[in-house]
């Protein structure tokens, strides 16, 4: 080996090891770029499965909210049977004696009381009604009751029940 080759080694040399940095940078670049593809792709997926449980938890909310509206109106409709049951026999016992004043009381009352636990909006005219025991009382008290669940249902947006 001559003292002249010696700078055309080095040369070769710094050019193959140029090479092979070149090589490994072009090769981490290509691995950095399908890793952010594939990092896209999960965010992408992510996004996507975020977005379908957002829709299942609205679906869920609003039939949960269907669900308690639907319970809340057949509640309402109960009372309101009630009361118009209450309101039919307090009539026909006064139909029977007009004018004695004893007490009197019909077994819907026990059943409306029951109904009224838990109901919202409170119906307390209807909770009156519970309580009087006298056959002129309980009628008045029906019609106040009556007036008070229409108009519970048409704060809730029903017309007729």
């Amino acid at each position: 080996m001559h003292g002249d080759d010696l700078p055309n080694i080095l040369s070769v040399a710094s050019i193959a090891l140029t090479a092979v940095v070149v090589w490994f940078a072009w090769q981490t670049v290509r691995e950095a770029r399908r890793a952010t593809a594939e990092e896209q792709n999960a965010v992408a997926e992510l996004e996507s499965l975020v977005a379908a449980a957002q829709q299942t938890a609205d679906i869920a909310a609003t039939a949960q909210a269907a669900d308690w509206r639907h319970r809340q109106l057949e509640q309402l409709r109960a009372i309101g049977r009630l009361v118009v049951v209450i309101r039919t026999r307090a009539e026909e016992e006064l139909a029977k004696r007009p004018y004695e004043p004893k007490a009197w009381r019909c077994m819907e009352q026990s059943q409306l009381e029951s109904e009224l636990v838990g109901v919202v909006p409170p119906l307390p005219k209807c909770r009156a009604l519970v309580g009087e025991n006298q056959a002129s009382q309980v009628k008045s008290a029906a019609d106040q009751a009556n007036a008070e669940v229409r108009g519970a249902f048409h704060d809730l947006g029903v017309r007729d029940s």
